[in-house]
C-alpha cells in the first residue's frame, strides 16, 4: 500500500515552464498536478499561475 505525505506545496509558474518540467521538479505525476488544479488544458500554463502540488508518493518499503 502506498502512503503519501500530507504537505502540499504551491508552485508559481514562471515563464518558460510547462507542466512536465514542474512534475519532474517535484516528483509528482503530471496528471496528478493537473487534477489537483482542475486545469482545463494542462498544455496552457500562464506565468504567475499558482499551482497546488500534491505530495509525492512515499517510498515503498520491502515486505518481509
Amino acid at each position: 500500500m502506498e502512503k503519501r505525505g500530507t504537505i502540499m506545496q504551491i508552485h508559481v509558474v514562471q515563464r518558460g515552464e510547462n507542466l512536465w518540467s514542474i512534475s519532474r521538479r517535484y516528483g509528482v505525476a503530471l496528471n496528478e498536478i493537473a487534477a489537483a488544479n482542475q486545469l482545463p488544458d494542462p498544455n496552457r500554463l500562464v506565468p504567475g499561475l499558482a499551482l497546488v502540488i500534491p505530495p509525492p508518493p512515499a517510498p515503498s518499503r520491502p515486505s518481509m
